[in-house]
């Protein structure tokens, strides 16, 4: 449920440079999100799409019932 609840944005977001070498989201909303949504906003829209597509369907395996579409 998590991923599922990432953001969906059209355009990759701004990253800027973090600690130890590391990338950051420059807007701190981005960057509070867990990791697991972080990572499924930098792959991309089409990527997180198909991804979320296939959590929907596991999930609806798992719990014996479909999930509306988002």
């Amino acid at each position: 449920d998590n991923l599922l609840a990432t953001p969906d944005r059209a355009t990759l977001p701004k990253l800027v440079a973090g600690k130890n070498g590391m990338w950051d989201y420059a807007d701190p909303a981005l960057q509070s999100l867990s990791i697991g949504q972080r990572t499924m906003l930098r792959i991309g829209a089409a990527d997180s799409a198909t991804i979320k597509a296939k959590l929907r369907a596991i999930r609806a395996d798992l719990a014996g019932q479909p999930l509306p579409p988002h």
